[in-house]
């Protein structure tokens, strides 16, 4: 079963990118800020776990 994790926050998105199958970002985030914030923070969590940012485990 996939695990999904939401997140707004720098941090849940590291631990999501780190843990988890995808990320449900919250509807008031902008466009602007998931990708100036949040996808660079999935890819690092990705990349601690060794993990690649763009595909589920």
């Amino acid at each position: 079963m996939p695990i999904h994790l939401a997140a707004v926050n720098p941090y849940m998105a590291r631990l999501s990118g780190e843990l988890c199958d995808g990320l449900r970002l919250h509807p008031v985030a902008t466009f602007t800020y998931a990708r100036e914030v949040v996808l660079p923070a999935v890819a690092e969590g990705a990349t601690i776990a060794g993990r690649s940012p763009g595909r589920s485990s």
